[in-house]
């Protein structure tokens, strides 16, 4: 009964400590994985801004080379009326704004991307904090349990009769 005791003690101390070690590396691969997906969200905002900020050059330098084709196409008319000159006028300002509009769009998706970048990596480090933490808890259960253990032993070990042929003082 005594030997049981202890290796029910000894056995619920190391699944204690085996359950807290397994816990505090699922964690560990917690906060790696979110760290390196925060680093793909970042290199993804820096992909997305170079991305659009050449796609709203190439808009403004195609509305502009459309502008100028057309400001060109007048002056071979010979005609240069005022709403000629106002509706080609008009056709700047309508490029200008699309251009803002992309890189507006453009600068939208790259602070979405880092603000998504940085929540991940503040998960992770939520993750990292709960390790030590996690392995301290494990470590002090199974404290508790090797004491509880001797304790049982202890008071097992008082309640058995004394067996006379192991007693020395009779000898």
């Amino acid at each position: 009964m005594l030997g049981a005791t202890v290796l029910g003690g000894l056995t619920s101390a190391g699944g204690q400590m085996s359950a807290a070690n397994t816990q505090a590396q699922q964690l560990q691969a917690q906060q790696d994985a979110a760290n390196y997906n925060a680093d793909i969200l970042d290199k993804r905002a820096g992909v997305t801004g170079v991305e659009g900020t050449a796609a709203s050059n190439l808009q403004a330098n195609r509305a502009q080379q459309y502008i100028s084709n057309q400001r060109a196409s007048q002056a071979q008319s010979n005609y240069f009326g005022q709403s000629a000159d106002m509706i080609l006028d008009q056709s700047e300002a309508n490029a200008e704004l699309d251009r803002l509009n992309m890189a507006y769009q453009t600068e939208s998706n790259v602070i979405g991307l880092k603000q998504q970048a940085a929540q991940t990596r503040y998960q992770g480090s939520v993750a990292g904090s709960q390790i030590q933490p996690t392995l301290n808890a494990g470590y002090m259960g199974a404290a508790g349990s090797l004491i509880g253990t001797a304790g049982q032993v202890a008071y097992l070990g008082a309640k058995q009769p004394v067996n006379p042929y192991l007693n020395w003082s009779k000898m």
